[in-house]
């Protein structure tokens, strides 16, 4: 009962059919087909035929590839925390875009350089500039305090 006062009867409704509807088309269908889940059901899947499941196939891989690419991976993700905790943010986010682009996707210069200036020139002006985002201090920016007086480069 407290429920119902909270949200009225007309809310209270609209929850729990809201809810039977997306529990109702979790599953498959009688079809074999996956049914969208609640995401999908608000953005039309149900009508569209299309269906929001991740289906991963590893075909002819072996184990070994599949912990050698998640350790690959992994090692990636912690280069970037290190590449933050050493020079700060924003240049540690185009280092690794630079990096990650030129390296592991192997990308063209001309497609690294211009994804990666892009994203950082976007990143910057949005979170250092318009938000203007507190950064975290850095090893290099302890090492180096003038970094931090300029407030255009006060990124370390």
């Amino acid at each position: 009962m407290r429920y119902r006062r909270q949200i009225g009867p007309t809310g209270g409704w609209l929850v729990r059919s809201l809810f039977r509807r997306c529990i109702d088309r979790a599953g498959k269908s009688d079809a074999g087909r996956p049914r969208p889940t609640a995401i999908g059901w608000f953005l039309g899947a149900g009508r569209s035929g299309f269906h929001f499941d991740a289906v991963t196939d590893y075909g002819g891989l072996t184990a070994r590839d599949i912990s050698s690419r998640g350790s690959a991976y992994f090692l990636w993700c912690l280069g970037l925390l290190a590449a933050i905790w050493i020079i700060g943010f924003l240049p540690a986010i185009l280092l690794f875009l630079l990096v990650y682009l030129r390296f592991a996707a192997e990308e063209s210069w001309a497609m690294t350089f211009g994804i990666s200036l892009s994203i950082g020139t976007a990143a910057y002006l949005l979170f250092h500039y318009l938000l203007r985002v507190p950064w975290p201090e850095s090893v290099i920016g302890n090492l180096v305090p003038t970094l931090r007086t300029v407030n255009s480069i006060a990124l370390f």
